[in-house]
């Protein structure tokens, strides 16, 4: 993850801390577009044991992104997930609107409150388009994304 996003992601883990919520550890932050891909592929021409059942027989899906179409690709993205006696959590009771109110209050981007709700989910603010980093990533890999995004929260204090 690019450093500035994961001190950001810290923050947020310590937020939780410090409000006595269930415990909360980074499920995932930067994917490969390829691991992005597997995401994508699960639940619709690859089985996810997850909600596979008769009427659904191949799972739940489990993104509606593309191998970089995900801030995750460009590691300003992160699923936090509780992590109750040691072992992941994605239940409904789990007090996600507290965690996502910490997130908002450090600028970011939370996936709770989008139409395809992805509670885990925070990213930074976005400066650019997925398209423009997209761009950016073709020809110069991640350091040039992280780079201009940089330059773009620097002028545009907004977003810190």
């Amino acid at each position: 993850m690019w450093p500035y996003f994961k001190e950001k992601i810290a923050k947020l883990i310590l937020g939780a801390v410090n409000v006595d919520l269930p415990p909360v550890a980074v499920h995932m932050g930067l994917r490969t577009w390829e691991q992005q891909d597997a995401l994508y592929a699960l639940g619709r021409t690859v089985k996810n044991p997850d909600g596979a059942g008769p009427e659904k027989p191949l799972g739940n899906i489990v993104t509606k992104a593309k191998g970089g179409e995900s801030w995750h690709c460009f590691g300003v993205a992160a699923d936090i997930v509780f992590k109750p006696d040691g072992k992941w959590s994605w239940a409904d009771k789990m007090p996600w609107g507290a965690l996502g109110k910490i997130g908002v209050e450090l600028g970011l981007e939370w996936g709770g409150v989008w139409k395809f709700k992805d509670l885990p989910h925070f990213q930074l603010r976005s400066t650019m388009t997925i398209q423009e980093a997209q761009e950016i990533y073709k020809k110069g890999g991640i350091a040039p994304v992280w780079d201009e995004i940089a330059r773009r929260i620097a002028s545009e204090p907004f977003v810190k």
